[in-house]
């Protein structure tokens, strides 16, 4: 997490965690990678989610990913229209580092509005 790399608060030190939550923290970010990971976050949730998204920065960089971003444009993986409009449009930024995580598939990502590049 480049943008906040000695930002406590967005890793979560210090922070109690419930990772039984099927609601998006705002911060600290991981647990909502477990929580997604563990489907307790679902892409249904995250399609109908409106705000929560501002810590998550476009230089938000997955090391050694399991799946290639760059084959898709993520301008429009929001899912349910205008659910992009509060945190800064980073909302997309959440499905992106999903996909590259493994947690969410190709179907997934599309079903929420990224599209194949070329």
């Amino acid at each position: 997490l480049p943008e906040y790399s000695t930002t406590e608060t967005v890793y979560g030190y210090g922070y109690p965690i419930n990772l039984n939550s099927t609601d998006f923290l705002m911060w600290p970010l991981i647990p909502n990678v477990i929580a997604a990971s563990r489907g307790t976050i679902t892409v249904d949730k995250f399609r109908k989610q409106n705000s929560d998204f501002d810590y998550w920065s476009p230089t938000t960089k997955v090391i050694n990913p399991l799946q290639d971003a760059s084959k898709f444009d993520w301008s429009t993986a929001y899912g349910d229209e205008g659910t992009n409009n509060g945190s800064y449009g980073r909302k997309p930024v959440f499905a992106r580092v999903m996909f590259e995580f493994g947690i969410w598939s190709e179907a997934d990502i599309l079903s929420l509005g990224a599209k194949k590049k070329g």
